[in-house]
């Protein structure tokens, strides 16, 4: 058994002129939901595609909490988030600094997020790792 209630393993991409992409798998205790694959048009960099992949998962676990019988029940959960995205661990964990407008925007919105949880964690992992569980 795990310390964390919920795992989310996200993953991010930008192809040159192809939409961006996001995937993500959220998992209770050790039993993963069906991996999530989203086309990302809004998305205009690699680094805001792993942004967003990290805050779909999110908004879609807060939103699957809040629908229980108890609103409150995200703060009285913990989650913790794998990335391959180095940049993105480090900049919502507040080690980096952050000098690009729209990285900003979605930085402050991962941590709003990740502020709904009664605990929370963001870890870089390999990329193999991640490919391998999301399916990739």
């Amino acid at each position: 058994m795990t310390e964390w209630d919920y795992s989310i393993y996200c993953d991010g991409g930008k192809k040159p002129n192809q939409d961006a992409y996001c995937r993500y798998l959220i998992q209770y205790m050790d039993v993963p939901l069906d991996p999530v694959h989203v086309d990302l048009p809004e998305a205009k960099t690699n680094n805001q595609a792993e942004y967003y992949a990290l805050i779909k998962a999110l908004e879609e676990l807060v939103s699957m909490l809040k629908h229980s019988k108890d609103e409150d029940l995200p703060k009285r959960c913990s989650v913790q988030v794998f990335t391959d995205s180095m940049l993105m661990a480090n900049q919502v964990n507040g080690l980096w600094k952050i000098n690009d407008i729209e990285l900003f925007r979605l930085c402050a919105e991962t941590r709003s997020l990740l502020a709904e949880f009664a605990k929370c964690s963001i870890v870089q992992i390999d990329r193999s790792q991640i490919q391998h569980i999301l399916g990739c």
